[in-house]
């Protein structure tokens, strides 16, 4: 989608071509990789709906999304807990079933009970 980019942004000229990023809901610029400020939620839903979208996939299984710092972290078990290894809070809030729990310790050697 074509927007104005901040005006700090260096490598434009006022216009842009810009995504939203699915993971964290903000508009990228596609020149300067920077958010674009200001944009409202109607333009993001219609962003998404004309699939106009930046996806990160991890491709490491047993990834989730950690509802205290809001990214995907891999995870690991400790003490029958999920926790995710890289979360920024760590003070994890990952919500899992526990048959996910259970097939994270059967297959992650560094899960603990």
């Amino acid at each position: 989608m074509i927007l104005n980019c901040n005006k700090k942004c260096t490598r434009s000229d006022g216009m842009t071509n810009a995504s939203l990023s699915v993971d964290d809901n903000k508009v990228i610029c596609l020149l300067c990789d920077e958010e674009i400020d200001g944009i409202s939620e109607f333009t993001k839903d219609a962003m998404k709906r004309n699939k106009d979208v930046i996806k990160k996939r991890s491709s490491e299984a047993f990834t989730f999304k950690c509802h205290s710092c809001n990214k995907m972290v891999a995870t690991t078990v400790i003490n029958g807990a999920p926790y995710g290894e890289g979360c920024e809070t760590k003070q994890c809030l990952i919500k899992i079933s526990e048959m996910m729990v259970s097939a994270i310790e059967s297959t992650r050697p560094n899960s603990k009970e």
